[in-house]
């Protein structure tokens, strides 16, 4: 499990997992591919989904991350023009302390945010007026950190 997670957190290569665990890059290879399917059985209980966020006063923080994967020929979509690799677009949810409520299923890395936040339903669980989020999600009635003092003032008085 030390492999698997080591190679997760920290994307160091299997090689040089091998080199500093004195064993061969396949023997890595096959304990990282037997161990993920384990690590994801037992940590699905404890990823909440999205209907699960508490929605009374609370204030959220939103934002959209590419995770790289390899690029493959026959998976254009995965590739994303804003960052020019390969990935997945996954949105992380938390509270204005930096608590994470809720992280989506993957979608190609060239879902735009705002898409990917329909997509999700986020808004239609969470009230817009509640939630902040960068210039990608422009036009969705967010609070937008990037705008005027108007909106810095209103982000003030949420409850966290």
């Amino acid at each position: 499990m030390t492999i698997t997670l080591t190679y997760l957190r920290t994307n160091r290569t299997q090689a040089d997992i091998a080199l500093t665990r004195g064993m061969s890059q396949p023997t890595v290879s096959r304990t990282i591919s037997a161990m993920t399917p384990a690590l994801a059985t037992a940590l699905e209980d404890w990823v909440p989904v999205l209907d699960e966020v508490p929605t009374r006063h609370t204030a959220y923080l939103i934002d959209g991350s590419l995770l790289p994967c390899w690029s493959w020929a026959d998976q254009p979509d995965l590739y994303s023009g804003k960052h020019h690799t390969t990935g997945v677009n996954v949105q992380l949810l938390a509270t204005l302390a930096g608590n994470l409520l809720w992280v989506s299923d993957p979608l190609p890395g060239s879902t735009h945010d705002v898409t990917a936040l329909d997509e999700h339903g986020v808004l239609d669980v969470l009230d817009p007026d509640q939630t902040i989020g960068d210039k990608g999600y422009v036009g969705r009635g967010m609070l937008d950190l990037n705008r005027s003092e108007r909106h810095r003032r209103r982000i003030v008085t949420i409850p966290d």
